[in-house]
């Protein structure tokens, strides 16, 4: 998934010596939970993901676990619509279709999954079965809010737009799904939907804009995740880290982060 490099020494070359405000968050309860994914640059889709928690918001961060290699979008990350919408972000901006993971820091919302209930231990309370009568909308035309979960009412028959926007079922890939809250609240169109934590299809096969990961990583997520301490989802490059990192009141920057693979022959890019 790419060597690594020293974050310190990125630091020097970067100048990063001070860190200025950014503006107002929308509210939020503080996290005591954070699933850290960075990348070495806005255009580079491998990326390491961590897991921190800590005590209270007055505690110190402490990663649990063991990293693990991600892949993002095909094209990286842009900028993403999540609980920053008040500091916009130089860079390139997420729009539909541009093969790009949002980047910023987002709620995490329902997971889905093909399965009855979570894996055993999971304390997730936000759980939907995927049936052929679950639909994730993408379309901002119709009647229903747009880039959010939707289940047809028992008995209700489906309204001519809904085989369009049914989820897939029995796709091994989609086993999970961590929806990442990008362009949630207030979604508008064109900016991306239907944004994911999910199982990667190959260790060179980048997604259009999920975050993607080995089945057991995914497995561990979810059955980690505990909505009481409000987690929250945190996707930057790294210089981006050492800019905002004091400022969004993250962990310290880890001694190490990922760089792109070596150049090679593309591998075909996985549909989300």
């Amino acid at each position: 998934m790419g060597r690594l490099i020293p974050l310190l020494a990125l630091a020097a070359a970067l100048g990063c010596a001070s860190f200025g405000f950014l503006g107002s968050v929308h509210a939020a309860e503080p996290p005591d939970q954070l699933v850290v994914a960075v990348s070495s640059s806005l255009e580079a889709p491998h990326g390491t993901l961590r897991r921190y928690e800590r005590d209270n918001p007055q505690s110190p961060w402490r990663e649990i676990g063991q990293p693990i290699p991600i892949l993002f979008g095909k094209n990286g990350l842009g900028w993403g619509r999540g609980l920053d919408l008040n500091d916009p972000q130089p860079g390139p901006q997420k729009q539909l279709g541009d093969g790009r993971a949002p980047a910023g820091r987002f709620l995490i919302g329902p997971i889905l999954g093909d399965a009855p209930q979570l894996p055993d231990g999971a304390k997730w309370t936000d759980y939907t079965q995927k049936t052929d009568r679950v639909a994730w909308i993408d379309d901002p035309a119709l009647p229903v809010p747009y880039n959010h979960l939707y289940v047809l009412p028992a008995g209700a028959p489906p309204p001519p737009w809904f085989e369009g926007q049914r989820m897939r079922l029995g796709d091994p890939a989609h086993e999970w799904e961590v929806t990442i809250e990008h362009n949630y609240d207030d979604p508008v169109p064109n900016a991306g939907n239907a944004i994911f934590f999910h199982v990667e299809r190959g260790v060179d096969r980048p997604s259009f804009g999920c975050t993607v990961m080995p089945r057991e990583d995914l497995r561990d997520l979810v059955t980690w995740l505990d909505p009481k301490a409000h987690p929250q989802v945190v996707q930057l490059a790294a210089p981006d880290y050492l800019r905002l990192w004091k400022e969004w009141d993250l962990p310290p920057p880890a001694l190490e982060l990922p760089t792109p693979a070596p150049a090679s022959t593309p591998a075909p890019t996985s549909p989300n």
